[in-house]
């Protein structure tokens, strides 16, 4: 006995048709036909497709304090974290560190400001007249090192 493909399982067709019965083409069970109108007026489950996908993922580790500061920094601004890190990654300026050249002035700052240092300390000892002259000598290195840090 040969079954045809029908939905209704208590409807189910023979492959010819009984003689006394008539053969039903479509299923006029009232629970099938709720069936069918629910699927056609059911809507597209899920969140809707953004414009915009955010695809890429990239981790970043904070201490307690560090998060606790960027949190506080979001809320300030209305928005959350991620996208608080996200605007300041984008827009931001990280200054850069110094080069080779502009450590090597620093260097030579921080040398003349002891010597300056040293002037103070031995100039009641040598009299303000020496001190003196040798400030005038640090200071015209100082304006120098100031003019080519400028320039740099």
């Amino acid at each position: 006995m040969l079954l045809s493909n029908n939905n209704c399982s208590h409807n189910a067709k023979l492959a010819f048709t009984p003689v006394g019965r008539k053969r039903k083409d479509n299923c006029k069970h009232k629970s099938y036909r709720q069936m069918e109108t629910a699927k056609a007026a059911k809507k597209q489950a899920g969140r809707p497709v953004k414009a915009i996908r955010k695809e890429i993922r990239a981790c970043i580790r904070f201490t307690k304090a560090e998060y606790f500061v960027i949190r506080n920094k979001a809320t300030k601004a209305g928005i959350k974290a991620s996208a608080y890190i996200r605007e300041i990654a984008i827009n931001a300026e990280v200054k850069a560190r110094l080069t080779e050249e502009e450590r090597q002035f620093v260097r030579q700052l921080v040398g003349l400001s002891n010597n300056i240092n040293q002037l103070a300390k031995n100039s009641y000892k040598e009299g303000m007249l020496k001190t003196m002259l040798y400030f005038d000598a640090y200071r015209n290195e100082l304006d120098l090192l100031l003019k080519k840090l400028n320039h740099a």
